[in-house]
């Protein structure tokens, strides 16, 4: 199962990757920005608490959220029994086009209507009574937050466990009402709330609520639907309704007012509005005052003026004049049996007797706690990310433009370590990068090293189910270009070479040069891809005047392992080159096992060549030189052989060649040469017949400016018959470079 995206909201292929969902967002963590098909998005991960945030602020209409109408119309097409929960929120933004809308739900076969508001009485005198049960001698009650919102109730399950102990234990306004219509009603229908809110479906499958509910309906939802279908002129009422203060609570701070009308005036309510940055931060404080003196009660919402800019509503519909005048109107009916009151204790004593009847521990909800512990990442790793981002100042660390989302530097540098962010999320690292590492050959104008694994990897990640191909080549004889027709026609070379494999790796892949005469291809691993280049025979510069073809040894790795580094596998493309014996035309050599092996081999000789040779291992072996005509012996050939400590000997012809490649062959020349001197020193000293002995000067050894100095200090160390001696260029040696011998 995918890990994003599976929720209630979820991001959709509109997204650019603005971020303004991550500023509106008020759990860390829930948005995770990533790279799909080579573009940014930001994708909605299992921590979002559906609070719908994100759906309003997106200007792109990227976001968007699930609800349940679909499966109302197959429960309705089915013939099953389906009775509406309707939100007071109705009423004070349809006002007196609400009867319509209660008639079409009529229409589509809806059972029985119940207001929210009637359950909203139930809640608030729930929430009064146990507020009166449960305080102290101090005037203060140890669970004081009020369970109004479901986004709030997610947040403080998911995020902010340690305010679960201080949540009034009642049922929200929807939740009461469901239980009373089945409980007291007996309506044994299947509900269907109708809301403002887009949370509403985690309450309606939360194991809190007890399962009362069977499907959630934003307002959005139904009105769409009607605006399709037709309203009609039929006109309902709703089958329980209420005319008390339950009708406010949509709206701002209704829900205090329903309350704190069974309190006297000194006793005080608060509320804290739309949660939102420094809002959630005060309300996870509030988990600091369960001994201090505070508010009888506090509410707070997700939306910033109550359920009334919920963000399962139709914004067309909405009309702020509207639902202020229709609000008016509903308090001030609702307040008329209120001021009907002589008291708050009166009022509270009349409502007590309304619900004389009801058993209130079947509206009793506790939250369940569903935090996971979040990694904490260190300092030093924060520091690692930071430098990463090219932000090595104080300043630059506090910025905290929130062009990325995130209210700091720090939290971005965070969400980085936690895998919800990337490093190129951040603007200013982006213009800096551009500084710091440029990412483009600016003779060639295709990609540089540092760019080609950039663009490389990012390619990877992005394409988990693709299959790639590394192609890295190296010019042949540029040096010839150079000799014959000047750097400056090498260098226009170079350019058309780049400029010719970006044209036949075109949008499949990408290609670069890492210098000098050196090219990478990296692209899409199909035959109709890669066929144009690798039946490409030749590079034609004829029309920069250079007259023969231009050739490059290609390796070839076929990627299907993400985890190698791409560093790794230039290296082994490299090596393949290397195998290419004809220089007339291109090649392409694929690196292979028997190549692995032969690496391997080539990583466990130069692991265990300096111990061999501090242990003595490199042995001298005279082989005799004889005159054919007399038979008699004129000379002998010292040959260097790698006899191991077990007693196996590893062929010159496996460690020479390995020996060449990393250098070390002019260490083991010098040990050759001094153990030489040292052995013909001996023979002189030991007098009787004396034939000249005679050693090899490797090519790589015969390239070296020190060699002369080398040989006379050791003829300096053992002072021997010069003629005892000789020292043998090897033909090979010779033949690969003349010119250069000579000089």
């Amino acid at each position: 199962m995918s890990r994003f995206n599976e929720g209630t909201v979820f991001t959709n292929d509109k997204c650019i990757g603005c971020s303004k969902c991550i500023s509106v967002c008020p759990v860390f963590g829930a948005n995770v920005s990533r790279i799909i098909g080579g573009k940014q998005r930001v994708e909605v991960s299992k921590k979002c608490i559906d609070c719908g945030l994100c759906v309003v602020a997106c200007e792109h209409a990227a976001r968007e959220y699930r609800d349940d109408f679909d499966a109302v119309l197959k429960a309705l097409s089915e013939g099953k029994k389906v009775s509406a929960l309707i939100d007071p929120v109705l009423y004070l933004i349809y006002g007196n086009k609400t009867p319509q809308i209660l008639g079409f739900l009529k229409d589509m076969g809806i059972y029985k209507i119940y207001d929210v508001s009637y359950g909203a009485e139930i809640c608030l005198y729930a929430h009064a009574k146990y507020i009166k049960e449960h305080i102290d001698n101090n005037g203060q009650c140890r669970q004081f937050i009020a369970n109004t919102c479901g986004a709030l109730n997610n947040y403080i399950s998911n995020v902010a466990p340690q305010l679960i102990p201080l949540v009034i234990p009642v049922q929200s306004p929807t939740t009461c009402t469901a239980i009373y219509a089945r409980k007291y009603l007996k309506d044994d229908s299947e509900f269907v709330v109708i809301s403002p809110c887009i949370t509403q479906v985690d309450e309606v499958r939360s194991a809190d609520t007890g399962g009362h509910v069977t499907y959630s309906v934003t307002v959005e939802s139904l009105m769409n639907y009607a605006e399709k279908k037709g309203l009609g002129e039929k006109r309902a009422e709703a089958d329980l309704t209420s005319e008390g203060l339950g009708n406010i609570i949509a709206y701002n701070d209704g829900f205090i007012e329903g309350v704190s009308a069974f309190f006297n005036r000194e006793e005080i309510f608060t509320n804290l509005g739309g949660i939102k940055d420094v809002n959630i931060e005060n309300l996870s404080d509030l988990s600091g005052l369960k001994k201090s003196r505070h508010s009888l009660m506090v509410t707070a919402d997700i939306c910033r003026g109550g359920c009334v800019c919920g963000t399962g509503l139709k914004a067309s519909d909405v009309s702020l004049s509207a639902t202020l005048d229709n609000y008016r109107r509903v308090r001030s009916k609702s307040f008329n049996f209120v001021n009907s009151c002589m008291s708050p204790e009166e009022y509270y004593l009349r409502v007590s007797k309304v619900f004389k009847d009801l058993n209130f521990d079947d509206f009793a909800k506790t939250l369940s706690d569903k935090y996971r512990q979040p990694y904490i990442v260190p300092e030093d790793a924060i520091d690692d990310i930071f430098n990463n981002m090219h932000k090595d100042t104080e300043l630059k660390r506090t910025i905290n433009c929130r062009s990325c989302g995130y209210r700091t530097c720090k939290d971005l540098a965070i969400a980085v370590s936690n895998g919800y962010a990337r490093i190129q999320d951040c603007v200013h690292y982006m213009n800096d990068d551009l500084k710091y590492s440029a990412l483009v050959d600016k003779m060639s104008g295709v990609l540089n090293r540092e760019g080609f694994r950039k663009k490389a990897n990012e390619m990877l990640e992005a394409n988990l189910d693709k299959n790639y191909v590394l192609m890295v080549g190296n010019v042949n004889k540029l040096k010839n270009v150079n000799d014959l027709y000047g750097t400056e026609m090498g260098d226009m070379v170079l350019i058309h070479i780049a400029k010719t494999i970006e044209s036949i790796v075109g949008e499949h892949g990408i290609c670069a040069r890492f210098g000098g005469g050196v090219y990478a291809v990296f692209m899409e691993d199909k035959p109709e891809y890669t066929k144009r280049l690798m039946e490409l025979e030749s590079f034609n510069a004829s029309r920069l005047g250079v007259f023969f073809p231009i050739t490059i040894r290609f390796g070839m790795y076929r990627v299907n392992d993400n985890a190698l580094k791409l560093s790794n596998v230039v290296n082994l493309c490299t090596y393949a080159a290397e195998k290419a014996t004809d220089r007339t035309k291109n090649t392409f050599i694929e690196y292979t096992d028997a190549m692995r092996k032969e690496m391997q081999e080539e990583t466990d000789i130069t692991l265990k060549m300096r111990d061999a040779m501090n242990e003595g291992e490199f042995v001298l072996f005279m082989q005799p030189q004889y005159d054919h005509r007399n038979g008699k012996m004129v000379g002998a050939e010292a040959l260097c052989r790698w006899l191991k400590g077990d007693g196996s000997i590893v062929s010159p012809g496996i460690f020479i060649p390995v020996f060449e490649k990393n250098g070390f062959i002019k260490e083991l020349d010098k040990y050759v040469w001094e153990s030489a001197f040292k052995l013909v020193q001996q023979w002189e000293k030991a007098g009787g017949p004396q034939v000249p002995l005679s050693v090899n000067i490797s090519r790589i050894s015969l390239e070296n400016d020190d060699i002369v100095d080398i040989i006379r200090k050791l003829a300096k160390k053992y002072p021997i018959n010069k003629k005892n001696l000789y020292f043998e260029i090897t033909e090979s040696a010779y033949m690969r470079d003349q010119s250069a011998l000579t000089e």
